[in-house]
This record gives structure tokens, C-alpha cells and sequence, in this order.
């Protein structure tokens, strides 16, 4: 699901990775398809890299991905533009009750559900994770 999604600092919106070169990476925007460098200075976060702290173990934000899908029944997720810091944190019990209040920030919950609809909007999001991505886990 995640694989080869993309998230550049400075720059808003996710995106796939298209190719590499020397010192640059070619990346195509998910909402507007613009296709654009990415240079090494740059600082570029792959989704399949990120987790998201429980008072358990990390998740994978796949299955957060998974999970919020699961719960809208593939819809979009709560929009973190309109709602509120209590509304956020309550969807969020709801998505993954075990989440670290303390170390997930407001900003990084906002981010969460900005991202989970850009890829439900492309239609990169599904209620199974990936089987590459549990091999990965179970290697």
C-alpha cells in the first residue's frame, strides 16, 4: 500500500516515486500528477518507514491506514483542517485506542488523517495491508 509513497519536507501533498538518478529522485504528485526533482538535500520520508508510537509496541502506518479504512468503511477520515484538537484525539482512540498520548502530537495526528485522505482520494488505501509489507514484519 505504501510502498514507494513519499513525503518531502517543505513540499505539501504525498508522492510516488517515479525514478532515481545521481544525486535527485523524480517524484509525481498523487493529487496533481505534476512530476517534479527531489533533490538530495531534500528531506524525504518513505510512508512504509514510518510508525507511529502505542503504549505497546509501534505500528506500522499501514495498519493505522488499515484501521482508519476500516473504521470509515473506506471513506475519507475526520478532517483535521475543521476539527478540533478533542475531536482529533477522540477519532484517534477510536482508530488505534492505544495510542501514546504523550508522544503523538496534535501536528503529527493532523498530518496522519491529512495523508489517509490524499491516498483514499487516489484510491491507495484498502482494508488489507500489504502481504509484501507482513513479510517484511515477520523477516
Amino acid at each position: 500500500m505504501l510502498k514507494g509513497i513519499l513525503s518531502i519536507s517543505g513540499q505539501s501533498g504525498l508522492f510516488k516515486l517515479v525514478s532515481q538518478g545521481k544525486n535527485t529522485i523524480i517524484v509525481e504528485s498523487i493529487t496533481t500528477g505534476k512530476k517534479t526533482p527531489a533533490y538530495a538535500t531534500s528531506r524525504v520520508s518513505a510512508l512504509a518507514d514510518i510508525s507511529m508510537y502505542t503504549t505497546e509496541d509501534d505500528v506500522k502506518l499501514s495498519t493505522v491506514f488499515t484501521n482508519i479504512y476500516k473504521y470509515t468503511n473506506g471513506a475519507q477520515a475526520i478532517d483535521p483542517k475543521k476539527a478540533s484538537v478533542d475531536e482529533l484525539k477522540a477519532y484517534m482512540d477510536n482508530v488505534l485506542p492505544n495510542w501514546d498520548k504523550e508522544r503523538i502530537y496534535t501536528s503529527d495526528l493532523k498530518k496522519l488523517f491529512t495523508w489517509y485522505n490524499i491516498l483514499q482520494a487516489a484510491g491507495l488505501v484498502s482494508d488489507k495491508e500489504d502481504e509484501e509489507e507482513k513479510a517484511e514484519e515477520k523477516a
